[in-house]
Protein backbone atom coordinates (compact mmCIF):
# COMPACT_ATOMS: atom_id res chain seq x y z
CA UNK A 1 0.00 0.00 0.00
CA UNK A 2 2.81 2.29 0.60
CA UNK A 3 4.35 1.68 -2.22
CA UNK A 4 1.25 2.47 -4.45
CA UNK A 5 0.96 5.75 -2.01
CA UNK A 6 4.82 6.72 -3.00
CA UNK A 7 4.50 6.01 -7.24
CA UNK A 8 0.95 7.62 -6.89
CA UNK A 9 1.47 10.24 -5.36
CA UNK A 10 4.58 11.08 -7.00
CA UNK A 11 3.05 10.38 -10.58
CA UNK A 12 0.70 12.86 -9.69
CA UNK A 13 2.23 15.42 -8.22
CA UNK A 14 5.18 15.64 -10.85
CA UNK A 15 2.24 15.15 -13.93
CA UNK A 16 0.61 18.20 -12.71
CA UNK A 17 3.20 20.33 -13.55
CA UNK A 18 4.85 18.62 -16.41
CA UNK A 19 5.07 20.33 -20.02
CA UNK A 20 3.10 18.49 -22.49
CA UNK A 21 3.18 18.73 -25.50
CA UNK A 22 1.05 17.42 -28.88
CA UNK A 23 2.77 14.57 -30.41
CA UNK A 24 1.65 11.08 -29.37
CA UNK A 25 3.89 8.36 -27.92
CA UNK A 26 5.59 6.25 -31.15
CA UNK A 27 3.89 3.19 -31.76
CA UNK A 28 7.71 1.63 -31.98
CA UNK A 29 8.68 2.78 -28.13
CA UNK A 30 5.43 0.80 -27.14
CA UNK A 31 6.12 -2.07 -29.15
CA UNK A 32 9.71 -2.34 -28.03
CA UNK A 33 8.43 -2.31 -24.36
CA UNK A 34 5.97 -5.26 -25.19
CA UNK A 35 8.72 -7.12 -27.04
CA UNK A 36 11.51 -6.93 -24.22
CA UNK A 37 8.97 -7.12 -21.56
CA UNK A 38 7.90 -10.75 -23.32
CA UNK A 39 11.68 -11.69 -23.76
CA UNK A 40 12.42 -11.19 -20.28
CA UNK A 41 9.87 -13.61 -19.38
CA UNK A 42 11.11 -15.76 -21.35
CA UNK A 43 14.46 -15.81 -20.39
CA UNK A 44 12.87 -16.04 -16.90
CA UNK A 45 15.23 -13.32 -16.36
CA UNK A 46 14.63 -10.89 -13.32
CA UNK A 47 17.59 -8.85 -14.37
CA UNK A 48 16.36 -8.33 -17.83
CA UNK A 49 12.80 -7.85 -16.08
CA UNK A 50 14.56 -4.60 -13.79
CA UNK A 51 15.60 -3.14 -16.40
CA UNK A 52 12.80 -2.04 -17.75
CA UNK A 53 11.70 -0.90 -14.42
CA UNK A 54 13.18 2.45 -14.35
CA UNK A 55 16.55 3.66 -12.48
CA UNK A 56 16.47 5.85 -9.22
CA UNK A 57 18.40 8.39 -10.98
CA UNK A 58 15.57 8.63 -13.28
CA UNK A 59 13.03 9.53 -10.38
CA UNK A 60 15.75 11.79 -9.38
CA UNK A 61 16.33 13.45 -12.44
CA UNK A 62 12.43 13.93 -12.83
CA UNK A 63 12.40 15.29 -8.97
CA UNK A 64 15.27 17.81 -9.73
CA UNK A 65 13.54 18.81 -12.84
CA UNK A 66 10.39 19.72 -10.58
CA UNK A 67 12.78 21.15 -7.78
CA UNK A 68 10.01 23.59 -7.10
CA UNK A 69 7.52 20.81 -6.17
CA UNK A 70 10.18 20.39 -2.97
CA UNK A 71 11.80 23.38 -2.28
CA UNK A 72 14.34 23.35 -0.08
CA UNK A 73 13.55 19.81 1.09
CA UNK A 74 14.55 18.12 -2.31
CA UNK A 75 17.47 16.42 -1.22
CA UNK A 76 15.66 15.09 1.97
CA UNK A 77 12.83 14.28 -0.57
CA UNK A 78 15.58 12.62 -2.73
CA UNK A 79 16.96 10.33 0.28
CA UNK A 80 13.18 9.52 1.71
CA UNK A 81 12.71 8.37 -2.15
CA UNK A 82 15.48 5.92 -2.12
CA UNK A 83 15.02 4.18 1.16
CA UNK A 84 11.37 3.61 -0.67
CA UNK A 85 12.85 2.67 -4.09
CA UNK A 86 15.29 -0.09 -2.17
CA UNK A 87 12.94 -1.12 0.73
CA UNK A 88 9.72 -1.17 -1.05
CA UNK A 89 9.44 -0.61 -5.08
CA UNK A 90 12.58 -3.24 -6.02
CA UNK A 91 11.62 -6.19 -3.94
CA UNK A 92 7.96 -6.06 -5.43
CA UNK A 93 9.11 -5.32 -8.22
CA UNK A 94 10.70 -9.08 -8.02
CA UNK A 95 7.37 -10.26 -6.15
CA UNK A 96 5.92 -9.10 -9.04
CA UNK A 97 7.84 -10.66 -11.54
CA UNK A 98 8.12 -14.34 -9.29
CA UNK A 99 4.13 -13.85 -9.27
CA UNK A 100 3.47 -13.38 -13.26
CA UNK A 101 6.02 -16.02 -13.62
CA UNK A 102 4.22 -18.59 -11.72
CA UNK A 103 0.88 -17.52 -12.56
CA UNK A 104 1.55 -18.30 -15.92
CA UNK A 105 2.89 -21.87 -15.06
CA UNK A 106 0.15 -22.28 -13.18
CA UNK A 107 -2.48 -22.05 -15.88
CA UNK A 108 0.18 -23.87 -18.70
CA UNK A 109 1.67 -21.26 -20.17
CA UNK A 110 5.34 -22.31 -21.55
CA UNK A 111 6.87 -18.68 -21.44
CA UNK A 112 9.94 -20.01 -23.83
CA UNK A 113 7.14 -20.31 -26.66
CA UNK A 114 4.90 -16.68 -25.97
CA UNK A 115 4.53 -14.84 -29.09
CA UNK A 116 4.21 -11.44 -29.11
CA UNK A 117 1.18 -10.15 -30.24
CA UNK A 118 0.71 -6.10 -29.89
CA UNK A 119 0.48 -3.52 -27.08
CA UNK A 120 -2.53 -1.73 -25.85
CA UNK A 121 -2.61 1.23 -24.26
CA UNK A 122 -4.33 4.10 -22.51
CA UNK A 123 -3.26 7.08 -24.85
CA UNK A 124 -0.58 9.09 -23.79
CA UNK A 125 0.83 12.13 -24.87
CA UNK A 126 4.41 12.45 -25.30
CA UNK A 127 5.36 13.79 -21.87
CA UNK A 128 8.45 14.02 -19.75
CA UNK A 129 6.81 11.95 -16.75
CA UNK A 130 3.19 10.33 -17.08
CA UNK A 131 1.37 6.68 -16.35
CA UNK A 132 -1.05 4.82 -17.92
CA UNK A 133 -2.41 0.98 -17.93
CA UNK A 134 -0.70 -1.25 -20.27
CA UNK A 135 -1.46 -4.54 -21.99
CA UNK A 136 1.47 -6.69 -23.52
CA UNK A 137 -0.78 -8.58 -25.53
CA UNK A 138 0.85 -12.33 -26.45
CA UNK A 139 0.00 -15.86 -27.79
CA UNK A 140 0.83 -19.51 -25.44
CA UNK A 141 -0.13 -22.00 -27.50
CA UNK A 142 -3.06 -20.02 -29.86
CA UNK A 143 -3.98 -18.84 -26.48
CA UNK A 144 -4.20 -14.85 -26.24
CA UNK A 145 -3.41 -13.79 -22.28
CA UNK A 146 -2.37 -10.21 -21.49
CA UNK A 147 0.08 -9.02 -19.40
CA UNK A 148 -1.48 -5.52 -17.73
CA UNK A 149 0.61 -3.29 -16.07
CA UNK A 150 -1.75 -0.70 -13.94
CA UNK A 151 0.43 2.32 -14.02
CA UNK A 152 2.80 2.18 -16.22
CA UNK A 153 5.45 4.81 -16.82
CA UNK A 154 6.33 7.03 -19.71
CA UNK A 155 9.65 9.23 -18.39
CA UNK A 156 11.14 10.76 -21.28
CA UNK A 157 9.17 9.30 -23.70
CA UNK A 158 10.51 5.28 -22.51
CA UNK A 159 7.57 3.14 -20.78
CA UNK A 160 8.75 1.65 -17.91
CA UNK A 161 7.34 -1.09 -16.21
CA UNK A 162 6.01 -1.51 -12.52
CA UNK A 163 5.17 -3.70 -10.06
CA UNK A 164 1.44 -3.61 -10.53
CA UNK A 165 1.23 -6.17 -12.94
CA UNK A 166 -1.60 -8.43 -13.65
CA UNK A 167 -1.68 -11.56 -16.23
CA UNK A 168 -5.22 -12.41 -17.73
Amino acid sequence: MKTTLALSTLAIALSSFTNYNSSKMSDRSIDHFGRATLTALQHASLSEYQVLFPALDEFYLIMEKQSGVYGSTLEDAKADFANTYQEKLMPELHESFKRVMKEGKDIGIDWKTVQFLRVENDEVESVDFNHATLRVVFSAQGVEHALVFRKALVINNQWKITPFADLI
